[in-house]
C-alpha cells in the first residue's frame, strides 16, 4: 500500500492560507507552538477556533488527492459495517463505507496512520481504500451504527461528550 504522503505537494498550513482559511500570521503562530506540544496543526487550529474541522478535512483531501465523505448523507453498505470490527474501528476511528471486489472503502480520520490502514487490511483481509471524514461524522457514524440509538441520540450524545473524544480511541490523535 502507498503512503498517501508521497501525494503531498503543499502542506497542510499552505493550502489553509491559499484557500483563505487562515492567516500566515496564524498558521506561523500555531506551527511554532506545535513543535512545543508535538500534536497535528489541524487539530491545533480548530481547538483554537481559528478553522474548522471540514476545513481541515477538505484540505486533507485535496492535499492526498482522497475524496472526503460527509457520513450523515453517505449511505453506508450494510455488508462493509461489519468488515472491519468494532474495537479496531473505534481505536482508529475507522468507518467502512462500501465493498468493491477485494477493495474496502473506508472513511478515516488520519488517512496518515499506516497502523490503522494495516490494523483495517488485516482484520478485513481487504485491501483498504481510504476516504477523509471529519472526526465528529465518525464517532456519529460508528456510534449510530454499533448502538441502538436513534441518529438523533447518537447526534446528542457525540454533541455532549465531544471534550471527551479523546478517550474514544487508543491511539494517537488524528491528523486533523
Amino acid at each position: 500500500m502507498s503512503n498517501p504522503r508521497l501525494n503531498s505537494k503543499k502542506k497542510l498550513g499552505e493550502l489553509l492560507i491559499d484557500a483563505g482559511v487562515i492567516s500566515e500570521e496564524d498558521c506561523k503562530k500555531v506551527l511554532l507552538e506545535q513543535k512545543s506540544r508535538g500534536e497535528r496543526l489541524g487539530e491545533m487550529l480548530v481547538e483554537k477556533g481559528l478553522t474548522t474541522e471540514y476545513d481541515i478535512a477538505l484540505a486533507l483531501a485535496s492535499q492526498l488527492g482522497l475524496p472526503l465523505v460527509d457520513l450523515k448523507i453517505t449511505p453506508i453498505e450494510p455488508d462493509a459495517v461489519n468488515i472491519i470490527p468494532e474495537a479496531v474501528a473505534k481505536k482508529h476511528l475507522i468507518v467502512p463505507v462500501s465493498v468493491e471486489g477485494r477493495d474496502l472503502y473506508v472513511a478515516m480520520h488520519d488517512p496518515f496512520s499506516f497502523e490503522a490502514l494495516e490494523d483495517a487490511r488485516f482484520a478485513s483481509g481487504y485491501e483498504i481504500r481510504p476516504y477523509i471524514a471529519t472526526k465528529t461524522d465518525i464517532i456519529w457514524s460508528i456510534l449510530l451504527n454499533t448502538a441502538t440509538m436513534s441518529p438523533h441520540q447518537v447526534s446528542l450524545n457525540v454533541s455532549c461528550n465531544f471534550g471527551q473524544v479523546g478517550s474514544f480511541h487508543s491511539s494517537k490523535e488524528g491528523t486533523s
